[in-house]
């Protein structure tokens, strides 16, 4: 048979057609890119598309580090030497995760941003989930839990010196008790291995942080925030 008919589908098998035939070189590039893009996902087995929680999770986690990279931010001009230190360690770590998401996003055909807040954890509530260390549901609703509210921002806008030290650390241990949460979720119920263990790094990354940050806050007099769960919600496997 002529033309494409019988023939296995590719790239190569268009670009020899003739189909692209007077394309100017960048354009024909673009092209060429958009066809093997689509064919590319048209490929991919159902074991290696994306679930609605790895979907879900990602949306949702680029948007709760958005705001710990803020506060972070902040505590680079804000913050006393030793809270800067941990700023920066959160600033650089979360940073390159939520490129890693959106990058999956992306991939995935899939929006930055999700239609519905949270959706994928309503969806997804493992029978262990009450049972599993950490696993508990916050203890005050949340849309997105352990973000911080337009007031407790302002206020930290506004605080210098040791005040800003104890609010920030407070702030952001209750930001990591809630990533802790989301990422526990995804780390059981996401389809995909690599969202599954980027979930599991998260979850070992903020322990550690929370860890930082409340013997900091005890070493200078302070307490944390009342914890948004059972305090050993930062323990991981």
């Amino acid at each position: 048979m002529g033309g494409l008919h019988g023939t296995a589908l590719n790239v190569n098998t268009i670009t020899r057609s003739g189909l692209l035939k007077g394309l100017g070189g960048p354009v024909l590039l673009l092209v060429v890119g958009v066809i093997g893009f689509t064919l590319g996902v048209h490929a991919v087995p159902e074991s290696a598309r994306p679930g609605a929680v790895d979907i879900g999770f990602s949306q949702d986690m680029v948007m709760h580090h958005q705001q710990a990279v803020l506060m972070a931010t902040l505590a680079l001009d804000r913050a006393t030497p030793a809270v800067r230190g941990i700023a920066r360690s959160i600033l650089t770590s979360q940073s390159q995760e939520m490129g890693m998401m959106r990058g999956w996003l992306q991939v995935w055909g899939a929006p930055l941003v999700a239609a519905t807040s949270m959706a994928w954890m309503a969806q997804h509530k493992p029978a262990t989930a009450t049972a599993h260390a950490g696993a508990t549901q916050p203890s005050r609703p949340s849309p997105m839990p352990g973000m911080a509210s337009t007031d407790e921002l302002a206020r930290l806008w506004r605080a210098r010196g040791p005040a800003f030290d104890v609010l920030f650390m407070q702030l952001m241990t209750r930001h990591h008790e809630g990533g802790i949460l989301m990422a526990r979720r995804a780390e059981q119920g996401a389809h995909l291995q690599y969202v599954r263990d980027a979930a599991r790094g998260m979850l070992f990354e903020q322990a550690q942080e929370i860890s930082m940050m409340s013997a900091q806050l005890h070493a200078i007099g302070a307490q944390p925030l009342p914890p948004l769960f059972h305090t050993d919600a930062a323990a991981t496997h």
